[in-house]
């Protein structure tokens, strides 16, 4: 697999796709989305050098996508790595295709200095939430932007 930084003048509406799929699966629904923000957000990660906005390539098609910052400074200073979107195709799913995903991140971050890695996913997205925690995420306490996930890279590189 391979991992291209995103051309959002080719692939803008590919992007979008891929977010409203993962809304959905996230809330059950799409009632919310909003493309002019969603493309917004795209425009700025596309732009930011501590962000990070890939295409996942698999056979010469794009079948996933990565957003994520780098690195971020928590309350107590430490550097780590936040996943803000962690995305394959439907038919690209459970085939384990996921640790690769996974592993590319990590490490990016870790090659940044960061100590550990975030995110967050959604109460009710239970394919996300086996996912999170098999691949040795430790849960935190659910706030109201979701539950919290931490994988210490220092245990897991």
């Amino acid at each position: 697999m391979e991992f291209i930084p995103v051309d959002l003048s080719r692939h803008l509406d590919l992007c979008i796709a891929f977010r409203k799929d993962a809304y959905e699966v996230s809330f059950g629904h799409q009632d919310g989305f909003d493309t002019q923000e969603i493309t917004s957000w795209f425009t700025s990660i596309a732009k930011d050098p501590q962000a990070g906005f890939f295409h996942v390539i698999k056979d010469n098609q794009i079948v996933g996508q990565l957003e994520c910052r780098y690195p971020v400074l928590d309350e107590e200073e430490r550097k780590f790595g936040y996943i803000n979107l962690f995305y394959l195709l439907p038919e690209f799913r459970n085939q384990g295709l996921g640790r690769q995903l996974q592993d590319f991140l990590l490490k990016l971050f870790a090659n940044h200095g960061c100590g550990y890695a975030r995110l967050r996913y959604i109460p009710g997205n239970d394919a996300g939430e086996r996912f999170y925690y098999k691949m040795v995420a430790s849960g935190g306490e659910p706030g109201d932007r979701g539950q919290l996930m931490q994988i210490d890279l220092l245990e897991y590189i």
